[in-house]
């Protein structure tokens, strides 16, 4: 008994003794380290150092620092003007009024505008019309299915290169409404080879149907196409854009020689003019 009472009291000094020496530590510890702050009080950007880019790549800020300011001129880029719209070569005619005639009809009947009417006759009132009341139809040169028309001073090139050919022998008007075969240009140059046609007559004639024979059997059929009064039209040998004054032929020969005779046949087969090269 005496033994087990001995251990205890050993025991209870040890604990003692032990928490003694805990308790010391402890007060040194916290007197001569210093205060660590908390997880959430630390800011991780204020640890990093900031490096100037001289000490990470000093020879490219030397090279930087040496090197003169290079100017690069500026050089402005034309803007592409707008093309000018080309202007249709234009034809006039004359109608007289009739009896149950209206704007709208008139208007249907030459496939153009009331307005396009009114405008070029300074109608202000669409409804006076009077029979016998003679009206302006200003309409294009020809119509075609796909019209393109060329430029004015080509167009005036040609109708004045067809005035001045030696070839070109004037039709006189015997009152009846046709179609004339005016000259042939160019004689024996697939370039420059075309037939110049031009209307004679008020009214309007469709070509549809309607062909060129040659003396060596070529044959030129007329697309889509409708001539006016004063009208006109020229049919090129070689190959070619359509356009609203030019047909094109597009053989890879020349058709006509000096001597030949050019017929042009209506759409019923009937010879409807006949024209001799000189």
């Amino acid at each position: 008994m005496r033994h087990w009472k001995r251990l205890f009291y050993y025991l209870i000094i040890n604990v003692l003794v032990s928490a003694c020496t805990v308790v010391a530590v402890l007060t040194f510890w916290q007197r001569y380290q210093p205060e660590i702050p908390l997880l959430g009080d630390v800011n991780p950007l204020a640890l990093i150092t900031p490096m100037s880019p001289r000490s990470l790549f000093p020879d490219y800020v030397s090279s930087m620092e040496t090197m003169e300011p290079t100017t690069i001129p500026f050089q402005a880029t034309e803007t592409p003007s707008e093309e000018q719209p080309v202007e249709t070569p234009m034809a006039e005619m004359t109608y007289t009024v009739q009896t149950g005639d209206t704007l709208g009809a008139i208007a249907v009947k030459f496939n153009i505008t009331v307005a396009e009417i009114t405008e070029v006759n300074e109608i202000a009132d669409p409804d006076a019309l009077e029979v016998g009341q003679v009206l302006i139809i200003r309409r294009p040169l020809v119509v075609l299915s796909t019209q393109t028309s060329l430029p004015a001073e080509e167009i005036e090139a040609e109708l004045e290169a067809t005035s001045t050919n030696p070839t070109s022998t004037p039709i006189p008007f015997t009152g009846e409404s046709r179609v004339t075969i005016d000259s042939v240009i160019g004689v024996s140059d697939l370039a420059s080879e075309r037939i110049f046609l031009k209307r004679i007559g008020p009214g309007e004639i469709s070509l549809v149907g309607w062909q060129l024979v040659a003396e060596n059997g070529d044959v030129f059929d007329f697309p889509q196409i409708t001539l006016f009064e004063n009208g006109a039209v020229f049919i090129y040998t070689r190959e070619g854009q359509t356009t609203a004054v030019a047909l094109y032929w597009a053989l890879d020969h020349s058709v006509w020689e000096s001597g030949d005779t050019v017929v042009l046949l209506d759409d019923l087969g009937e010879v409807h003019t006949t024209y001799q090269i000189p």
